[in-house]
């Protein structure tokens, strides 16, 4: 999908679904984050990456979202499975307080925390997400600190751009440092100590679909801490 033609549709759903924002609203969005008060308001794509991420959670499983924005995909993450607890961490108290009146409540926790600076939030956890979150600032600072909370068998679900797909541009991206190609996503994933087990793509922001490929605008992939040779 050409680039004007994404940003054309992301635009037409802001106006279809978002409607009139609220000054609430307005300080959670911050300029990247979605803010609205029902699930169904939020972008397909986002949605089917936590509902995808949800298939992975263990019954009683302890769950993170890292840079969780106002927190529906926490609530996602809990609704589909029968995890045990779900805390949300964001940057933005803003959107941490837009979330508590929208989305926390049973076994959903929402925190005002830095991703880069945060000490242990109450590891280990078995499942971690993070969306929309390594284009945005130094991923190889953070992605080490992810998998050090991960449980032994713990995976982890991130997301990037896909450069090759969706190409950086600042102009077009101004809260973005860069966007990865399949192989940077991989050794950037590697040199954090992570194995790949499982990538996918997304070829369409009105669709929830990961399509078994890594051909799409964006890549999803599902780690682990990468197992000791010999």
């Amino acid at each position: 999908m050409a680039l004007t033609q994404l940003l054309f549709r992301a635009r037409r759903f802001a106006a279809r679904r978002l409607g009139v924002q609220t000054a609430e609203m307005r300080a959670a969005n911050g300029g990247e984050r979605q803010a609205a008060p029902t699930l169904d308001c939020f972008r397909a794509d986002h949605r089917g990456r936590y509902r995808f991420a949800a298939r992975y959670a263990r019954p009683e499983a302890r769950l993170l979202d890292l840079a969780c924005g106002v927190g529906y995909g926490c609530r996602i993450l809990a609704e589909e499975s029968s995890a045990q607890s779900v805390l949300g961490i964001d940057l933005s108290a803003e959107a941490i307080a837009y979330g508590a009146k929208h989305f926390a409540g049973d076994r959903v926790q929402l925190r005002v925390g830095d991703a880069l600076q945060l000490e242990d939030p109450g590891a280990p956890f078995d499942l971690v997400t993070s969306f929309e979150t390594l284009e945005h600032l130094d991923a190889p600072r953070l992605l080490p600190r992810l998998a050090s909370w991960l449980a032994p068998d713990g995976l982890l679900i991130a997301s990037v751009p896909n450069e090759r797909a969706l190409p950086f541009s600042r102009e077009r991206f101004p809260y973005h440092l860069r966007h990865y190609t399949v192989e940077q996503f991989e050794a950037l994933l590697a040199d954090a100590g992570l194995e790949v087990l499982e990538m996918r793509s997304q070829h369409d922001a009105e669709s929830e679909e990961l399509r078994a490929d890594r051909e799409g605008l964006f890549l999803v992939a599902v780690c682990r801490r990468a197992r000791p040779r010999g």
